[in-house]
């Protein structure tokens, strides 16, 4: 068979990706999704008549086989250990399956990029055979021509929760030419026809995916096989923590490097000129998620996390956040990366960089020619584009200035109380999580409190909960290259918490500058911590934890969206001599 060529939709033009509440209202355009991806899931609508799908691939005696359908797209993410269309560019790299995994590298961001330009690409296509075949008429056709991938702003001011029709609706109500229909929703989870042998148990303690015959969201249980996703866990997550997630975005977007906004490594590569003492990369941001939405489901492990449907919404956005980065840093430059053990298709110890291969993402009908990250930076290569942009001109001299006000009207940065003026300092309230990726053998995460009481015994929904740090590990290293080097080499990652709204909501100063002098103390006695594994297990401080606060003294002139640092300063005494807390002196 001819190779794969990775497009994005090719009717069209350049459309606009809507968020996913907004295509929810869009009756047909919605309808035409929940279609085609159930088409691309392989379910079976024989028994909801008469609504119609497109006709079924004989040629494949599963849906699982063909390599355009959910299942063998999903699994480029991670398992199961096969390369998806013969992909190894001049040949694999390694006897051994590698996978294609680009986590905690520079490639992060761009090549995502194109694996989500297929997955829009095949569901376009699939939209427009229905329409085709049943003859749905015009409106119908212009639905499908302009149908991309919704994306989840899950940084979004004004809800924390994606629709109902995403995560708590079993089966939807769709729209159709003879009215409407209530079939099974593509949405809300993933129903595997047969369980890859790949998958496993996790180490016998679950998730136990390898008995898990549809996704989970925050399974009631880890270890039985007909648990339930639990609804009600999962927005009570994303509720929690959207205040932190909004924070971590914003002061993303003040990040001028490619190496610091693009990976969550903790120094690899990045500008040791920047200001990045105190901020999120892009990734560290997509690991919350991650986890967040799996809580010890599919969405918490990367070897699992592309069957769960809402991954495609997660990931639309992260692709989202890329291409609002660049375009408040047109001129940046993607600065190479070491390749480590490389992976299935990526050399060992050799500098990645914009150049490199993205693999399995062919760009022609030569099997070697693979897309690289120089050549879709802009997201018009693949046919979409986001609402931000809208009306906006990359010629207009204001340009920058117009993006940076929608960005920080949306994701705000802190600003200094009263009146801006050089003479107002304000202090910026930080925690530094470093930690190594591998040390607990999986995603975890470490939940971060303001409370003179034992945080054993709280929850989330506790007032005094300030948000988490996630790490989003493999489980199965041993079909993962680059994995297991990260594992083997001890890679440190880092993420922030950020604390002057918790401060302030908890009323623990009456200080308007938020000052040392007032802050120190409070926290030296009030900030605690602990550390759970994605399934919800309490454990002890992974060793490598090194938790430190650190305060930015910020000053604003009129006029300005984005507040000037004069300096960051670490505050060791707040943390030292606790299980995880700062150890070293100098390693700040």
């Amino acid at each position: 068979m001819s190779p794969i060529i990775t497009t994005g939709p090719t009717v069209g033009g350049v459309c606009t990706r809507l968020e996913i509440t907004d295509l929810v209202k869009n009756k047909k355009q919605f309808s035409l999704f929940i279609q085609a991806l159930c088409d691309m899931q392989g379910i079976d609508l024989d028994g909801y008549q008469p609504i119609p799908v497109a006709t079924p691939k004989t040629k494949y005696e599963d849906n699982q086989d063909d390599p355009l359908s959910f299942f063998q797209i999903s699994g480029i993410h991670g398992l199961p250990p096969v390369a998806w269309d013969n992909s190894g560019g001049k040949g694999p790299t390694s006897t051994r399956w590698k996978g294609y995994c680009t986590h905690g590298t520079v490639l992060f961001p761009t090549w995502h990029r194109p694996y989500v330009a297929l997955f829009e690409q095949v569901l376009q296509k699939t939209a427009l055979e229905i329409v085709e075949k049943y003859k749905y008429g015009a409106e119908w056709v212009k639905a499908a021509t302009e149908l991309r991938c919704p994306y989840w702003d899950w940084a979004s001011p004004d809800i924390a929760s994606p629709p109902e029709e995403v995560i708590s609706k079993e089966t939807i109500e769709i729209e159709i030419p003879s009215g409407s229909m209530t079939i099974k929703n593509p949405l809300f989870s993933y129903h595997f026809h047969r369980i890859h042998p790949s998958f496993n148990d996790s180490n016998g303690e679950g998730p136990v995916f390898n008995k898990w015959e549809n996704t989970l969201r925050h399974p009631k249980s880890t270890t039985d096989p007909n648990t339930e996703s639990d609804v009600v866990s999962l927005i009570t997550s994303l509720s929690a923590e959207h205040g932190n997630i909004r924070e971590q975005v914003g002061r993303m977007f003040t990040i001028v490097d490619w190496a610091s906004f693009s990976h969550h490594a903790s120094d690899k590569g990045k500008d040791k000129d920047s200001d990045n003492t105190t901020k999120s990369s892009l990734e560290a941001i997509h690991d919350n998620i991650h986890v967040f939405v799996g809580h010890g489901g599919h969405m918490g492990y990367p070897d699992y996390a592309g069957f769960d449907p809402i991954f495609f919404l997660h990931h639309a956005n992260v692709d989202r956040m890329l291409a609002l980065w660049i375009g408040l840093n047109p001129q940046f430059e993607l600065t190479p990366g070491p390749s480590e053990k490389g992976t299935w298709t990526i050399e060992e110890d050799i500098l990645i960089d914009k150049c490199t291969n993205l693999t399995p993402f062919r760009r022609s009908q030569d099997p070697t020619d693979y897309w690289k990250s120089y050549q879709i930076l802009s997201t018009e290569k693949f046919g979409y584009t986001y609402p931000d942009f809208a009306e906006l001109s990359s010629q207009d001299p204001k340009y920058k200035e117009k993006l940076q006000a929608r960005i920080f009207h949306l994701y705000p940065v802190p600003q200094v109380p009263g009146i801006p003026n050089t003479l107002t300092p304000f202090h910026d309230w930080t925690i530094r999580i470093r930690v190594k990726k591998f040390e607990l053998g999986g995603s975890f995460r470490v939940l971060f409190f303001l409370t003179t009481e034992d945080v054993g015994g709280l929850d989330i929904s506790h007032p005094a909960y300030v948000g988490s740090y996630s790490v989003f590990a493999s489980a199965a290293i041993d079909y993962c290259s680059n994995c297991r080097n990260q594992a083997d080499a001890g890679t440190v990652i880092q993420g922030f918490v950020h604390l002057n709204r918790k401060i302030d909501a908890l009323g623990l100063v009456s200080s308007a500058d938020f000052h040392p002098v007032d802050i120190v103390g409070h926290l030296s006695q009030s900030l605690k911590w602990r550390v759970e594994k994605d399934n919800g297990i309490r454990v002890d401080p992974p060793s490598s934890l090194e938790i430190t606060v650190s305060s930015s003294e910020l000053t604003q002139h009129l006029g300005e969206i984005v507040p000037r640092l004069r300096e960051t300063r670490f505050h060791p005494e707040i943390t030292r001599g606790r299980l995880g807390g700062f150890r070293q002196e100098g390693n700040v």
